[in-house]
């Protein structure tokens, strides 16, 4: 029987897409491409050029285009109720030192840098100099959580901390043993290096997408694993034999001429995932928009009028949207404040009912995810931890025609403004002709709406307007120059 977990590997001219599905739903979502490869989780040799005691940070180069930004916090050696001393006396500007990327370099702001290192493995994520021995707050069952958390304080050495991970559940002896000796190995290769000095430089890289998905994504479940090249065939049977030897999962290869993504719908949730409006089933709606500060999520009954009482029916319609939301959350890879406008809810019960579903639909989204409040008008606050780019900055880019904005001044409002350039231009320059280029869609607006008035002022000012279209210009560049005739 073909398991219900599936996870797709595809790459192609340098492009992998990887895409993982749960009852044939995507649910994950990640793109890297060859000469753009992901730098979170890499670990830098960087060198201090910025102190700031103002903001108690630093400013770290690390080697790539800009600087990255280290907060005071995330310097390694302060409990977590520990007040840490003042940056200035910790960090000093020529200083080396090294760190890790926790998030990349969105929009014009550098990577996020942290020194509480960690190396993930299969089962377990390694944090040098912790003593700290913690369990991923998704496996629930406080006896394989006491399990795990024995086994692995006595294995351990000192100076190393531990957090086994979700796809820890049920493992033995012999393969927490075996993970510990991969990552304690990758370790000693990382000190070796740091000792050479030298930096801002790369110290160690992390794995390739391919490799990251198949150790990030898989879980104890049962997983088809597709594939449609040779290279990324070998990584995953390395992988799978060398860290999860004896799993359950099944490594294909696509053998079909039609690309994988096109033939099990996954192109088309992409594209989805590109649009404002995604529809619900019932007729309704949620319209995403993302910002620079939050992503607001409007919710919308649309043409769904429902057979009942309209407070069922808003309850039902923000209900369905739940699944949606958190779906393209994860698609799209969604960070920062999320403010989500439900349809408004009169009763505190409906309220309640729809925080709860919020809450049990994002107990499976691996980026940690917070509901901070839900409001009298409907308004849910949320926060979610933000990686990397979204799919919208990875797959696109402003628009050339609105700068971003999603509107152009309109044709009439071009139009008046040549008008007014027109009057001002005659009356400084007193030219026998004065010739204004024009997008041609303007053009015509003057033609078929202004032509009486361009010849009237023409008359007061005694000058000969006249319009030409050009087909480069931008729909809201003109420009107007004088002419002897």
């Amino acid at each position: 029987m073909p398991a219900s977990n599936k996870l797709y590997i595809s790459s192609l001219a340098g492009l992998t897409r990887v895409a993982k599905t749960e009852s044939d739903q995507v649910v994950d979502l990640e793109i890297e491409y060859a000469h753009e490869r992901s730098c979170v989780g890499n670990l830098y040799l960087g060198r201090v050029v910025r102190v700031m005691p103002g903001m108690q940070a630093a400013f770290v180069d690390v080697g790539l285009e800009r600087a990255g930004f280290l907060y005071v916090g995330d310097l390694a050696g302060n409990g977590p109720d520990e007040e840490p001393p003042p940056i200035e006396s910790i960090l000093k500007t020529g200083q080396e030192l090294l760190v890790q990327i926790q998030k990349a370099p969105i929009s014009t702001k550098g990577p996020r840098l942290t020194r509480r290192l960690t190396l993930p493995g299969r089962y377990l994520v390694l944090m040098p100099g912790s003593d700290h021995v913690g369990i991923s707050c998704r496996l629930a069952g406080e006896e394989e959580r006491e399990r795990l958390r024995l086994l692995v304080e006595s294995l351990r050495s000192d100076q190393m901390g531990y957090i086994a991970r979700t796809a820890a559940e049920g493992i033995d002896q012999e393969a927490v043993a075996r993970d510990m000796e991969a990552l304690g190995r990758l370790w000693l290769r990382v000190r070796g290096e740091v000792e050479r000095g030298g930096g801002p430089r790369l110290i160690h890289e992390d794995s390739a997408l391919c490799v990251r998905a198949l150790r990030d994504m898989l879980t104890t479940d049962a997983f088809e694993i597709f594939v449609d090249t040779d290279q990324d065939a070998q990584r995953a049977k390395t992988f799978l034999e060398a860290f999860d030897p004896g799993h359950n999962h099944r490594l294909r290869m696509w053998n079909r001429s039609d690309p994988m993504f096109q033939a099990v719908g996954i192109e088309q949730e992409i594209t989805r995932a590109l649009v404002r409006k995604v529809w619900l089933r019932s007729g309704g709606s949620i319209v995403i928009d993302q910002a620079e500060a939050l992503t607001a999520i409007d919710v919308n009954t649309g043409s769904y009028l429902g057979k009942t009482k309209p407070s069922e029916t808003i309850l039902r319609t923000n209900l369905e949207a739940i699944p949606e939301i958190v779906q393209q959350l994860r698609l799209r890879n969604l960070g920062g404040i999320v403010v989500v406008d439900f349809i408004d809810m009169e009763e505190e019960e409906h309220r309640q009912r729809v925080l709860e579903a919020m809450e049990d639909a994002l107990v499976g989204d691996r980026s940690r995810t917070q509901i901070h409040s839900m409001t009298e008008l409907g308004l849910m606050e949320l926060t979610r931890k933000r990686v990397r780019e979204s799919l919208a900055r990875q797959l696109s880019e402003t628009c050339p025609t609105c700068d971003g904005r999603g509107i152009i001044k309109s044709r009439l409002t071009v139009a008046y403004e040549v008008m007014g350039e027109f009057a001002a231009r005659a009356r400084q320059l007193r030219p026998a002709a004065l010739v204004a280029n024009v997008h041609p869609e303007v053009h015509d607006v003057m033609v078929d709406q202004f032509l009486a008035n361009i010849t009237e002022l023409g008359q007061q000012v005694n000058c000969d307007l006249r319009i030409h279209p050009k087909g480069s210009y931008h729909p809201e560049q003109f420009d107007l120059y004088a002419s002897d005739g």
